[in-house]
């Protein structure tokens, strides 16, 4: 629950930090002219994917990977092509740098173990393998058959006394033939 409100509050962070950098732009043409809308967008692109990043690799989701390399390439192409730092006619290599960040968050996904979609079931809290699911089931077994020998134990003493009752109205029957003679 922390970690998440971590996250959000450095994502607000970083849309406020853009905002004041438009703001400022606005206010002041001649010293911070340069942070237009679209720069302050990309700023925030970039600031999200970083946020991002990080959380998928404290999270190691995919999903938050895919987003941050989309949101980080993007403004790394964007402020390539804003503040023209290719010149026209190599623009075209923008192409090749996409591809190698894409290709860094790749390696990314695979040094730091960072799974598909979420976690598996094994992974899951409370989850029981099949050795473990094996040995409960072992284990249930065995108790059944305790308890299948122990209705057999009662219903044998429950025979047992029938039969000493039994063997007692037999003697008191020839107690009584023999008080007879």
């Amino acid at each position: 629950m922390l970690r998440r409100l971590i996250y959000r509050a450095l994502a607000v962070l970083a849309f406020i930090a853009a905002l004041a950098l438009y703001i400022l732009g606005v206010l002041l043409p001649d010293a911070m002219g340069m942070f237009t809308i679209p720069v302050c967008v990309m700023i925030l692109a970039a600031a999200w994917g970083l946020i991002l990043l990080v959380k998928s690799l404290a999270s190691k989701l995919n999903t938050y990977l895919i987003l941050s390399a989309i949101l980080i390439t993007g403004a790394a192409i964007w402020a390539g092509l804003e503040f023209q730092l290719l010149p026209k006619e190599q623009q075209w290599l923008y192409i090749p740098i996409g591809i190698g960040f894409l290709a860094i968050f790749a390696l990314f996904r695979y040094l730091f173990n960072i799974r598909r979609w979420d976690a598996g079931d094994n992974e899951k809290l409370g989850y029981k393998n099949f050795r473990v699911r094996q040995q409960e089931k072992e284990k249930e077994e065995i108790d059944e058959q305790i308890s299948e020998l122990e209705k057999e134990l009662r219903l044998k003493e429950k025979e047992k006394a029938l039969l000493m009752m039994d063997i007692e109205e037999k003697k008191r029957q020839k107690e009584s033939v023999d008080k007879k003679k």
